[in-house]
């Protein structure tokens, strides 16, 4: 019954060795303790009984104590048993109980599932969704596509050097007008000039409109 219970233990805490109001209920579920008559609720109460207001888990020895004592008097109740007939049964079920897990599907093993679940015979859009060498799944990524910011500016993917010609050109008096923009970006000018005279230069596809300063 040992065993069992430290199993229990460790399940519901990783590395525990002490029973807690959670693990009992994780005990009286797996090992068909709870019937008519003695449900959770009175197995909580029991269990609160041999614990008093100071602790809040027991060791192996605390629970063999409890299991002897209060719920068994509970169990007694319950399923109209003598005293020694109860704990004998109570240790049976416990001894014999392993924890599951509730809720869970298990993983299928054959051929089909296989197949299907084999991310290199994927085909079509739906095989962009996973990662070609390891299988993972890309995400949002792999199932929307996402707006390129180069090509709504108008850059050919290619081109890195987007939003730097700011940064390159923060002083000057130069107005630089993109060919394919349909807002072109303008530098203000910060030299006082008496008078100024503009001519257009062309090149590439650019225009810049050159401002000189008037002699």
């Amino acid at each position: 019954m040992e065993e069992s219970f430290l199993a229990f233990c460790d399940f519901v805490k990783k590395g525990s060795t002490t029973c807690t109001d959670k693990t009992l209920k994780k005990i009286c579920t797996d090992c068909g303790i709870y019937c008519k008559g003695m449900d959770a609720n009175r197995v909580d109460i029991q269990f609160r009984k041999h614990l008093g207001n100071a602790r809040r888990d027991v060791d192996y020895a605390g629970f063999c104590a409890f299991l002897q004592g209060e719920l068994a008097d509970a169990y007694v109740e319950a399923k109209h048993l003598d005293r020694e007939a109860a704990i004998q049964e109570l240790e049976d079920k416990v001894a014999s109980g392993k924890p599951g897990g509730h809720g869970t599907t298990s993983i299928s093993k054959n051929s089909v599932t296989a197949r299907l679940t084999d991310h290199r015979g994927y085909t079509g859009s739906h095989k962009e969704r996973f990662d070609a060498e390891t299988g993972k799944g890309k995400g949002k990524e792999g199932r929307e596509n996402l707006v390129d910011k180069k090509a709504q500016q108008g850059y050919v993917g290619n081109y890195k050097n987007m939003d730097t010609y700011d940064k390159m050109h923060k002083k000057g008096s130069t107005t630089f007008q993109h060919g394919r923009s349909r807002r072109p970006t303008l530098l203000v000018l910060r030299q006082p000039f008496h008078a100024i005279a503009t001519r257009p230069l062309h090149t590439s596809g650019f225009q810049f409109l050159s401002t000189v300063k008037a002699a």
